[in-house]
C-alpha cells in the first residue's frame, strides 16, 4: 500500500505541474520539423525509419522516429498526443527513480520525496514539454532497464527480469544514444554488491554477459550500416566550462526562469561567462567548501556525516557525472536538455543527504521549500509554453490553407517593426512569429508549418526582416505580417 501511495503522490505533483500544457498545440522548431519529417517523409516510406540517420547526422534513432511517426499517424495529426506521450514517459521516469531509491536506501520516505523532487524538477521540464522529443521515452527506457536490474538480484525470476532489462535497454539506445551509460550503472552497482558479500544467482553472471554482447551487438550494427560521418570530440577548455555551467545551474536553488519572471533577472542565455563571474562562482564555491568543513567541526554534524550511506551516495554522484559525460565529450553546446537524467541522481542524492542529516521536522522542512519552489519553477515554464502554442496555433489556423492546399504558391511573412526582441532561452521565450519560426539557419520551419497545415508540400514560405518586407513583396507573392499576438496583417 506504501508503494501505492507513493506513485499516487508522485502523479499528482507531476499533472499539477504539467496538467494545463496537454490540449497545447505545438511550438518552436523542433516540433515542426520532426512531424514534417513524419508527414512527408516517413508516411510515404516507412523503412525510412530504419535505414536513415537523425536529419542526416551521426545519430541513429529509429525507435525516437518511429514514436513520433506512430504518435502523429494514430494521433490525428494533433499535439496533444505528443504531450500526453511524453508526460506518460516522464511518470515511468519518476517511477523508475522511486523504485530504485527503494531498492538502494530501503526507505520509503527519501525515495518517495526523490520521486517528487525529479517530476516537478524545472530542469527536467523542457525534456517534457517539447512535445516531438523522444528524450523522456529513452530515459523511460534506461531507468526500467536498471530498475529490472536491480530487481533481478533480488527475484526468484531474475532471468526474465534481467531479460525485460536488456529489452528496455536496447530500446533506449536506439531511442537516444546516451542511454549507453547505462552499462556502467550496471558494472559499477555489481561491484558495490559483490563488496557487500551478496550473492549471485547461479549462471547470472554468464546471463548478464550475453545478454549486454548481445544488446551492444544490435545497437553498434546498424549504426556501422547506416551511420557514415564521425562523431566529433568537444575540445577540453569547452567541456570544462560546459561542466561548470550544467554544475551552477544544479545548485541554483531558483529556477532562472522563475527568477526571470519575480525579479526580472537575465536569463541563462542572456549572461556570458565573463571572468568576473568565473570568480565569483569559484568564490560561492570556496564558500560551500567552508561552510562544509566548520559543519564537520560540530560534534553532531560529524556523528550524523559518519552515518550516511557514502557508498550508495557515491554511486548516485558518479551516475550523476556519468550521465553527463556524452553530452561533454561529443555536444559542444551546454543545453538543459541534457540534464534530465543528472537530475535523477541527483534527487536522489539531494534526499538520500537530508533524510540522514536533518532531524524529522527539518527534513520535511527543507524538503517543503525545496519542492515549493521546484513546482513554481515547473509552473511558469509550463505556462510560459503554453502562452507560445497558443500563439503558433494562432498562427497557422488564419493561413489560407482553402487555397495553398494546391498549386504552388510563394509566401512572404515578417514580424513587425515594433515586435519585443526575442531573449529565448531554450523551448521558452518565444512570441509572435517567432513561435513557429525564431530564423534558425538552414530551417525553413514556417514553410514547414504552413505546408503541415495546408497538406501540399509545394508550398513555399519565407521570413524575412520587418525593414526586408517592402522590396521582397513582388509579384505573385503573398505578403503577411504576423502581429506579437499571433494575428496575421495582410500585406498584399
Amino acid at each position: 500500500m506504501k508503494h501505492l501511495f507513493a506513485l499516487v503522490l508522485i502523479s499528482a505533483a507531476i499533472l499539477a505541474g504539467y496538467g494545463r500544457s496537454l490540449n497545447s498545440y505545438f511550438c518552436g522548431y523542433d516540433d515542426f520539423a520532426e512531424i514534417h519529417r513524419a508527414q512527408f517523409e516517413d508516411s510515404g516510406d516507412p523503412l525510412k525509419i530504419l535505414t536513415t540517420t537523425h536529419f542526416g547526422t551521426t545519430k541513429y534513432r529509429p525507435v525516437q522516429r518511429g514514436l513520433s511517426f506512430i504518435t502523429w499517424t494514430w494521433g490525428a495529426h494533433t499535439a496533444p498526443p505528443f504531450r500526453v506521450r511524453n508526460l506518460a514517459f516522464h511518470l515511468l521516469v519518476a517511477y523508475c527513480i522511486y523504485g530504485i531509491g527503494w531498492f538502494m536506501l530501503g526507505a520509503a520516505v527519501p525515495a518517495t520525496i526523490a520521486g517528487l523532487f525529479f517530476g516537478i524538477h524545472p530542469l527536467a521540464h523542457q525534456s517534457v514539454i517539447v512535445a516531438s522529443w523522444g528524450v523522456t521515452a529513452a530515459y523511460a527506457f534506461l531507468f526500467l532497464s536498471f530498475f529490472l536490474f536491480l530487481y533481478s538480484l533480488r527475484c526468484k525470476h531474475w532471468a526474465l527480469a534481467l531479460t525485460g532489462s536488456f529489452a528496455s535497454m536496447l530500446l533506449g539506445l536506439l531511442t537516444y544514444e546516451p542511454v549507453i551509460v547505462n552499462f556502467g550503472f550496471i558494472a559499477l552497482y555489481l561491484l558495490l554488491w559483490w563488496r557487500q558479500h551478496q550473492p549471485l544467482p547461479r549462471r547470472y553472471l554468464p546471463a548478464l554477459a550475453f545478454g549486454s554482447g548481445l544488446t551492444l551487438t544490435l545497437f553498434v550494427v546498424p549504426r556501422f550500416i547506416f551511420v557514415a560521418q564521425k562523431t566529433a570530440v568537444t575540445p577540453l577548455g569547452l567541456i570544462a566550462k560546459n561542466l561548470l555551467v550544467y554544475a551552477g545551474a544544479t545548485l541554483l536553488p531558483v529556477d532562472s526562469l522563475l527568477a526571470n519572471s519575480l525579479w526580472e533577472t537575465p536569463l541563462p542565455s542572456q549572461v556570458h561567462l565573463t571572468r568576473n563571474l568565473v570568480l565569483g562562482l569559484a568564490a560561492a564555491g570556496v564558500a560551500l567548501v567552508l561552510a562544509f568543513a566548520y559543519l564537520l567541526r560540530q560534534p553532531l554534524w560529524r556523528i550524523r556525516f559518519k552515518k550516511l550511506d557514502w557508498k550508495t551516495l557515491g554511486f548516485f554522484t558518479v551516475a550523476t557525472i556519468a550521465c553527463l559525460s556524452p553530452y561533454l565529450v561529443f555536444t559542444p553546446h551546454a543545453s538543459e536538455t541534457y540534464l534530465y537524467s543528472p537530475i535523477a541522481f541527483y534527487s536522489l542524492i539531494l534526499t538520500t543527504a537530508l533524510w540522514r542529516l536533518l532531524p524529522g521536522r527539518s527534513f520535511f522542512l527543507a524538503v517543503g521549500l525545496l519542492l515549493t519552489l521546484a513546482i513554481s519553477g515547473t509552473l511558469v515554464r509550463t505556462e510560459n509554453v503554453i502562452a507560445c502554442a497558443a500563439t503558433a496555433e494562432k498562427i497557422v489556423s488564419q493561413f489560407p490553407v482553402g487555397r495553398w492546399g494546391q498549386g504552388s504558391w510563394d509566401v512572404i511573412l515578417a514580424s513587425t517593426p515594433q515586435e519585443p526582441p526575442l531573449h529565448r532561452y531554450g523551448i521558452y521565450g518565444y512570441h509572435g512569429l517567432s513561435t513557429i519560426d525564431p530564423m534558425e539557419p538552414g530551417m525553413p520551419v514556417a514553410e514547414w508549418a504552413a505546408q503541415l497545415v495546408a497538406g501540399n508540400r509545394a508550398l513555399r514560405v519565407r521570413v524575412v526582416q520587418p525593414d526586408a518586407l517592402p522590396e521582397q513583396c513582388t509579384g505573385s507573392r503573398e505578403c503577411f505580417r504576423v502581429l506579437p499576438n499571433g494575428d496575421l496583417e495582410l500585406v498584399r
